[in-house]
């Protein structure tokens, strides 16, 4: 659902009368113009609508692993949390939240809310952060410690479709409307995600027969449709054992990928995850193993959460650039075009086709929508819209 489009025939968009018929009147009115078409004949006049999230409004959810050999990643995990917290409540510009979750799907996908004797931790913590959160930095440190112990079948992918979907969880108030969202997983083991009842009896099984898993692409699309905006709503970060694509046979232990914190072994699926395209533009993937995870979460704010330029990519072939482009507006029943086009396109950019866009590729700077969604009507003439 990369972003939504109408197609409009030219005879609706240009729809403009050639004369006037006024009784008694029969000669020629000398400053009549005949109208331009503003397709050449074969081509189609389209008005194609796109709408953005707010690039400054971000929604943080953070998957933590909760099995047996997490104590030490969770700590350093919560260090460098609360530092990407500190930073993210020093930027006025930005309106963001923060929940964590645990990989452990009988939690449900819940946001954490705290729980007795973590050291330097109150018993109780709130499940959302913050600007307005008091201690907002130490108090995500503590969030990362969701405990160790979960089931060795660490499902991240599902537990955050739970926080999504679970009724129980439709109050916690993570996912605004018109912001992004960003989902952060954490864990020495990859995702094991599998329907009801299957793979239960070691937590091997998960590498031994990993066909038998929901699959990676389901969960993209999942995500990806928490949002309806065009560009890169939605991004997704793995920080997890470095992915080797191999495949482990059945009864043999699978192989360390690193080890830092704790042992991890090879994230395949929650880098297949990240790497997705239909979430790639700031998403990625980075080494758990790593001495602490200042960098990844630096990397996570520059790239991820603060506003960037984003982009979309037409629907179909421009005969040469993108012609013109309207502000839309909500009113009862949608939204409307307004009767101006914007004069300056200074925030929009068409760069053509490219690997990941066949037709043209729309990109616009930050600063075109920097506090608010928007949303835009692109026209443009194309012999490649067919009969549509």
């Amino acid at each position: 659902m990369g972003h939504f489009s109408r197609i409009f025939p030219t005879s609706l968009l240009l729809a403009l009368p050639l004369a006037t018929s006024l009784g008694g009147c029969t000669e020629p009115n000398p400053d009549y113009v005949e109208p331009t078409p503003p397709c050449a004949s074969g081509q189609r006049y389209l008005a194609e609508r796109v709408e953005f999230a707010a690039a400054n409004k971000v929604d943080i959810l953070v998957v933590v692993e909760k099995t047996a050999d997490m104590d030490a990643t969770q700590a350093a995990l919560g260090a460098s949390l609360g530092g990407l917290v500190d930073r993210l409540k020093a930027d006025a510009s930005l309106d963001w939240q923060l929940g964590v979750t645990s990989a452990d799907t009988t939690d449900g996908g819940a946001l954490y809310a705290g729980r007795t004797g973590v050291e330097g931790c109150p018993d109780t913590l709130p499940t959302l952060i913050t600007s307005a959160t008091a201690d907002a930095g130490a108090t995500a440190a503590c969030l990362a410690q969701v405990g160790t112990d979960g089931s060795p079948f660490s499902r991240p992918l599902e537990a955050a479709r739970l926080t999504f979907v679970a009724p129980a969880n439709a109050s916690s108030g993570l996912v605004r409307d018109d912001a992004r969202l960003v989902i952060l997983f954490v864990g020495l083991h990859d995702d094991c995600s599998a329907p009801s009842g299957v793979l239960t009896s070691d937590p091997n099984s998960c590498v031994w027969a990993a066909d038998q898993l929901i699959s990676a692409a389901d969960y993209v699309a999942t995500f990806r449709q928490t949002k309806r905006f065009a560009g890169n709503p939605v991004s997704i970060v793995s920080l997890t054992g470095p992915a080797d694509g191999a495949t482990v046979i059945t009864g043999t232990a699978p192989t360390p990928a690193c080890t830092g914190a704790g042992t991890a072994f090879a994230g395949n699926r929650l880098t297949a995850v990240a790497d997705a395209a239909a979430v790639a533009g700031r998403s990625f993937s980075a080494n758990i193993c790593a001495s602490n995870f200042n960098e990844t979460l630096d990397r996570l704010f520059n790239e991820t959460i603060a506003p960037a330029p984003d982009s979309t990519c037409l629907r179909f072939a421009p005969v040469v650039t993108l012609q013109s482009i309207y502000p839309l507006t909500a009113v009862a029943g949608g939204l409307q075009a307004g009767s101006d086009p914007i004069e300056t396109l200074g925030f929009w950019l068409d760069t053509g086709a490219d690997s990941s866009c066949a037709t043209s590729r729309i990109d616009l700077d930050a600063s075109g929508h920097p506090t608010a969604s928007a949303a835009y009507e692109l026209r443009y003439c194309s012999s490649a819209a067919g009969g549509e």
